[in-house]
């Protein structure tokens, strides 16, 4: 919503439509204009008696705000306790999501803080059906609104007499009667306490004169308008009038009722009425009502100081739509979707400006990249081809690297046996010392290049490129100094299936101070086929473990 400059309320109701016109002065929002345009009463399509109307009025180029009727309304108010650790927001979300659930809809909701005893959090929740908000919403864009906020009726009522109202006392009631529905809006100058809508309005009091007068509901209507009154005692349209309205303030007194069950105590118990809409001006129905209410009870045009014509009684919703339209702590139903394009829209002339700079700074920046670009390109070719060749140097560095790293691998193995040549020559002497006459040892070894059976696959890091090189984590090789052997394999033939002389070769390396233990190895750890060996003898394998000193 706008917050400076003007807003249009408009109330579109069955019989009239009503347009005010507010702008800040002094503070506050005042209502410099009022528009009314009454409906035939048997039109079947309004949009076609509105739609021009709104345009010779200039409606459709001013943001709006519309009423939603109070019969499309609920409203709920909420105390939360003075324990309770969240927020307003939150309290009032968890409660429509309550409501959600038992309904199966997604409810429109907002709602609006108030304070009836000091130290207490309260708010009164409002929620309406999406259905019913969009069909309110249809038809103002069909008549050519801008349609730039949605208020309940009752909250736009109570609105318009905010400003009027005293900064302290007691709650004030304002009742708007339309042709079918009376909203009742009850609060103090700090907020809304409570709000309600019941099905009775002027269209009683017409249907009355209709039904006595055997009148269809035009001329019934008119006569009300020429001649009904409540003051006139005596008369038959008085009478009639009057039973009308005990039906209607029976309502009334109903809505207290509810009020004043959720608001007990004697000074939260409201000290007048202010009566507004077509049907209050009805003559002698404030004077009727305040008798049988027990209540003060005025005319909206009589709050006003001054009698200020345009926030007078046939404008009151108008007038609080146009002023609750500015506010920030308002009731609001427009859907989310609708207050998000209204705010891009606001901030479009901001993204454009911003745009508009960024495109400046971008041709300035470009104009000056292409400037130092055009100087620097030898330089920049230089330093392509010195890339290129450090590129090629350190393929092949990481080439020669790779080479390296597989000559150890490869070299490993060596490196053990060299380093505990001692050991392995004294091994292999007891082996040989120890062998019998007919016997043959075909291979020594140690155990780890024995049971190795990893194919070697050449590793080349040529094809990957500069930016994965230089990603890759630089890990050298930890060359362990192993110059010991732990276990040594023995592996070769014997005539003797008995293997005597492999149990006496055996028993010789355990008695021997190089030999912690030896026995043959596991028939499911042999490498390579069991194949026969010379003149049929038997192959054997030794697992010799070295002891360490």
């Amino acid at each position: 919503m706008p917050r400076n400059g003007k807003i249009v309320g408009v109330d579109i109701g069955t019989f009239a439509v009503k347009a005010a016109w507010a702008e800040p002065k002094g503070g506050r929002m005042v209502v410099t204009r009022t528009e009314t345009l009454r409906l035939p009463p048997e039109v079947a399509d309004r949009s076609t008696v509105v739609a021009p109307w709104i345009e010779k009025m200039g409606l459709g180029k001013s943001p709006c705000a519309i009423s939603l009727p109070g019969g499309h309304s609920m409203f709920q108010p909420f105390t939360l306790p003075k324990d309770d650790a969240r927020t307003l927001e939150q309290a009032a979300a968890i409660e429509v999501l309550k409501f959600n659930e038992m309904a199966s809809e997604v409810m429109v909701s907002d709602f609006s803080p108030f304070s009836s005893q000091p130290d207490v959090r309260q708010f009164l929740l409002a929620m309406a059906r999406p259905t019913m908000v969009d069909e309110t919403l249809s038809f103002a864009r069909d008549v050519g609104l801008q349609v730039q906020d949605i208020i309940p009726a009752p909250v736009a009522a109570f609105a318009a007499a905010t400003p009027h109202l005293p900064p302290s006392g007691p709650p004030v009631v304002v009742m708007d009667i339309g042709h079918g529905a009376t909203n009742v809006a009850i609060g103090t100058s700090k907020g809304l306490m409570f709000a309600r809508t019941f099905a009775s309005g002027g269209r009683l009091f017409t249907d009355a004169l209709a039904r006595q007068r055997n009148l269809p509901s035009t001329q019934a209507e008119n006569l009300k308008q020429t001649e009904g009154s409540l003051r006139a005692d005596g008369t038959d349209t008085a009478d009639t009038l009057r039973g009308v309205a005990d039906s209607w303030i029976a309502e009334a007194q109903s809505c207290l009722a509810v009020y004043r069950s959720l608001f007990p105590g004697q000074s939260l118990a409201p000290h007048r009425v202010i009566l507004s809409g077509g049907g209050a001006s009805l003559p002698g129905l404030a004077e009727y009502a305040s008798v049988k209410l027990n209540l003060g009870v005025t005319l909206a045009e009589t709050i006003v100081p001054g009698g200020n014509a345009a926030e007078s009684l046939p404008s009151m919703i108008a007038a609080g739509l146009a002023t609750a339209g500015h506010g920030t702590d308002r009731i609001s139903l427009l859907p989310q979707g609708i207050r998000d394009e209204l705010a891009f829209r606001r901030q479009k002339p901001f993204w454009v400006g911003a745009s508009i700079a960024g495109a400046l700074i971008l041709g300035v920046s470009l104009a000056g990249g292409y400037h130092y670009s055009t100087r620097q390109q030898e330089v920049l070719k230089e330093q392509s081809k010195s890339l290129q060749r450090m590129e090629a140097l350190v393929v092949a560095i990481e080439n020669e690297k790779a080479r390296a790293a597989q000559v150890r691998r490869l070299a490993q193995p060596i490196r053990e046996l060299v380093g505990a040549g001692v050991t392995v020559r004294d091994l292999v002497t007891l082996v040989a010392d120890s062998t019998a006459t007919n016997d043959w040892i075909t291979l020594a070894c140690d155990a780890e290049s024995y049971f190795s059976n990893e194919p070697f696959v050449p590793g080349s890091d040529a094809a990957i490129g500069m930016r994965d090189r230089r990603r890759k984590p630089e890990v050298e090789d930890e060359q362990k100094d192993q110059t010991r052997i732990e276990r040594m394999i023995i592996e070769g033939y014997t005539s003797r299936r008995s293997l005597s002389s492999i149990k006496r070769l055996i028993a010789r390396l355990e008695d021997s101070d190089l030999v912690e233990s030896a026995d043959l190895l596991s028939d499911d750890q042999l490498v390579g086929p069991d194949r026969p060996g010379p003149g049929r003898a038997q192959r054997v394998v030794l697992d010799v473990r070295l002891a360490q000193p």
